[in-house]
């Protein structure tokens, strides 16, 4: 039989062993808090999760997407142009399109109106027949090099500057005779210079013009070392990438990274035969003699 004080023991233990399983008011506040965060981190991580799923489950007709590109206009277009040297047809049917961005080879043997081409386009030549537009300016630099002998280079830069109203034109000067690598002979008179050297002046002048010009070149590289020549392609590169246009007449390698098309002049304008080839870009396999002359071939 259990004693009374044997009963009072059991008693007090019993309580001991509850108030030891019951949480204390800190525990229990400690946990709701520790619930609570982990509530709120869930519902911040669902309602980030909702524009993605959102998007994922739109239909494609609701998802806005980037606008392509639109092709630009032809800057410049030739339609059925017909050039004469004295007396003589040389070109005709002559048709062409350029665009911003874009750069075009003339090519053909001597005497096919390469250089003719070039200044029709220009106005310096008369056409016979057909249209040139041109919705942009020309800066045209040609087999000559169209500098003031008793003038530096200098100074036949800062008058074509002058005529051309040629904006913060010092600085613009100095920039393109430092990127050609004048400055040693900048304020020499052109006629002590060598062609190489009274050639750099004459390119100097692309620099000076609006971005969007379409530059005519008739053989720009005469005379220019490999380091000038060099200049002269990333000056090119550079252009094409400001959407200018550029169109050259040459006989040696230029800009081979601007990918430029190429227009191939045969060396007969008699009827029937057609004096340009469909333009093709460097590197592709040329077309045969026959289907330069516009004849089918068999």
């Amino acid at each position: 039989m259990e004693s009374k004080a044997d009963n009072i023991r059991r008693k007090a233990a019993s309580r001991g062993a509850a108030s030891r399983d019951r949480p204390t008011a800190a525990t229990a506040k400690k946990a709701r808090r520790a619930t609570a965060i982990k509530t709120s981190k869930m519902a911040e991580s669902k309602a980030a999760r909702k524009p993605t799923e959102k998007a994922a489950k739109a239909s494609p007709a609701t998802v806005k997407k980037p606008e392509r590109n639109v092709q630009m206009a032809p800057a410049l277009r030739l339609h059925d142009v017909a050039i004469m040297r004295g007396e003589r047809l040389i070109q005709q049917n002559i048709n062409h399109e350029m665009r911003p961005g874009q750069m075009t080879l003339l090519t053909g043997p001597n005497g096919s109106g390469k250089s003719s081409l070039l200044r029709a386009i220009s106005r310096r030549l008369t056409t016979v027949r057909g249209s040139i537009s041109c919705t942009v300016p020309i800066l045209y630099v040609g087999h000559q090099d169209g500098v003031s002998g008793v003038l530096a280079g200098r100074q036949n830069l800062t008058s074509w500057a002058e005529m051309n109203d040629v904006a913060d034109a010092e600085s613009r000067i100095n920039d393109a005779i430092g990127q050609l690598n004048a400055v040693p002979f900048a304020n020499l008179p052109t006629r002590l210079l060598s062609r190489g050297q009274r050639r750099r002046f004459a390119l100097a002048r692309l620099l000076l013009g609006p971005p969007s010009a379409l530059w005519l070149l008739d053989e720009p590289s005469v005379g220019l070392d490999i380091d000038t020549m060099q200049v002269l392609d990333s000056m090119i590169s550079h252009h094409l990438g400001r959407d200018g246009l550029v169109m050259a007449a040459t006989h040696l390698p230029l800009a081979p990274y601007a990918q430029p098309e190429v227009l191939a002049l045969s060396d007969s304008a008699d009827v029937g035969m057609n004096v340009m080839l469909a333009p093709r870009r460097v590197g592709e396999p040329a077309a045969s003699e026959a289907s330069a002359k516009g004849i089918p071939e068999k």
